[in-house]
């Protein structure tokens, strides 16, 4: 049984795999459309095959990798985005596989590189936006608060970035001062 990937639509946020499977989506749908970084929602029905590939640790991983690398490949993989492609730096993908009972996350190489969005830092967003209203049944409103709580880490993470930036901007221009000022000391002393 091969895993259907459903083609990439830069209209669309929210994935449902068979397209019939019915899952409550308003939730997710408002919050996928209400963030400023692009996430992308996909629900499978299942995934399950009955095969791991070798270094994967469950057929939902798979599945969001194999998803991940078809949207890229479509999108040209060149570096760039062709237009109304898959952007793989900014974009992230949120995958529910309802028969594995599991829930993944890729970001974008620009926030995985950047501001070390990838593995085990996705985990405690999971656990905290998730993993509480799923327990609860409401899966929809996981996905909600996921979508936002991702997008919120990518824009606090990306904030404290600058900051960082700004704080070393101001102290390289205080030691080049700093420098100046010595340097025209020692010119007088002469």
């Amino acid at each position: 049984l091969a895993l259907e990937l459903p083609p990439f639509d830069p209209e669309q946020r929210i994935y449902l795999v068979p397209d019939d499977f019915r899952f409550p989506t308003q939730a997710v749908r408002q919050a996928a459309g209400a963030v400023e970084h692009p996430v992308y929602v996909v629900v499978y029905e299942q995934v399950i095959d009955g095969s791991i590939q070798p270094g994967h640790e469950s057929e939902t991983e798979d599945a969001i990798e194999a998803l991940w690398a078809e949207w890229r490949t479509a999108a040209g993989l060149s570096g760039g985005v062709t237009p109304g492609g898959f952007d793989g730096a900014e974009g992230s993908l949120v995958l529910l596989a309802m028969d594995d009972r599991e829930v993944r996350v890729v970001t974008g190489s620009r926030w995985d590189a950047e501001l070390g969005l990838h593995n085990d830092a996705l985990l405690p967003i999971i656990d905290q936006h998730f993993m509480p209203k799923a327990q609860a049944g409401d899966y929809d409103g996981g996905l909600a608060a996921l979508v936002r709580g991702l997008d919120g880490a990518i824009t606090s993470k990306q904030g404290a970035l600058e900051a960082a930036m700004r704080e070393s901007a101001r102290r390289l221009a205080q030691l080049e001062e700093e420098r100046v000022a010595e340097e025209l000391r020692r010119t007088e002393l002469k």
